[in-house]
C-alpha cells in the first residue's frame, strides 16, 4: 500500500491477496490480545478486525512492526 492507502479499509482490502507484508507501528494489548493493533492513517487495524474479515484470502502474512 502506498501512504495514502494505508488506512483501516485499505489494509483489510489488501488482505484479499495471497501474501501480505505489513511493516508499520504496532501496539500490543497484553490484557486483551485481540485488541492489539497496527497503526493505520485513520484508525487502528485490530487483530480482531483481521480475524473477523470475511474476505480474508491470505495464506502467508509477514508482520514487521515495532518489537515483533
Amino acid at each position: 500500500l502506498s501512504s495514502k492507502k494505508v488506512t483501516h479499509a485499505g489494509a483489510l482490502d489488501a488482505l484479499r491477496n495471497t501474501w501480505v507484508h505489513l511493516n508499520c507501528h504496532d501496539e500490543k494489548n497484553r490484557d486483551q490480545p485481540y485488541y492489539s493493533h497496527f497503526a493505520m492513517r485513520d484508525k487502528p487495524l485490530l487483530l480482531l478486525d483481521i480475524m473477523e474479515n470475511q474476505a480474508l484470502q491470505t495464506e502467508f502474512a509477514f508482520l514487521s512492526a515495532c518489537y515483533t
